[in-house]
């Protein structure tokens, strides 16, 4: 049992307060999904440029040192870094064919491979820009 101006978790989470001051109202619905949809991206964008940049200090260390161990790790930290790029477009699942026969199995089979193909012609583009910027950054300070 929580007192008047005191909140449990639940209405904390659930912005139900029981004491709420007088100066302060609840947002509207759009503007808060709106700050959502905004802290999602912003967190996303600086996700990954972390990750570029760990990347690219990785393709640094290994050309300055030539050590085939920091290379060999900098290689599955590109797979794993376009495999994070992959995973941002690999959930949407085209339907064109399918659409016009909703019982075909085999348009099912038609449509993921299009989905397939479609998400790796999106996405080899960018792998061949993470590796250009990498060995751009690795090649500042030669």
């Amino acid at each position: 049992m929580t007192k008047a101006n005191e909140t449990d978790d639940h209405s904390f989470r659930t912005g139900k307060y029981r004491f709420r001051p007088p100066f302060v109202t609840p947002a509207h619905p759009d503007e808060v999904a709106f700050s959502w949809l905004t802290y999602d991206l912003s967190r996303y964008f600086f996700e990954f440029m972390r990750n570029f940049l760990v990347v690219g200090a990785l393709r640094y260390a290994a050309d300055k040192t030539e050590n085939q161990i920091l290379s060999y790790l900098f290689w599955g930290s590109i797979l794993a870094f376009y495999g994070f790029v992959f995973s941002f477009i690999c959930f949407w699942n085209l339907r064109l064919i399918s659409f016009a026969f909703p019982k075909s199995d085999l348009a099912q089979i038609i449509d993921l491979l299009l989905s397939v193909v479609l998400a790796l012609a999106i996405t080899l583009p960018l792998y061949g820009i993470i590796i250009y910027v990498t060995g751009e950054m690795s090649a500042v300070h030669q």
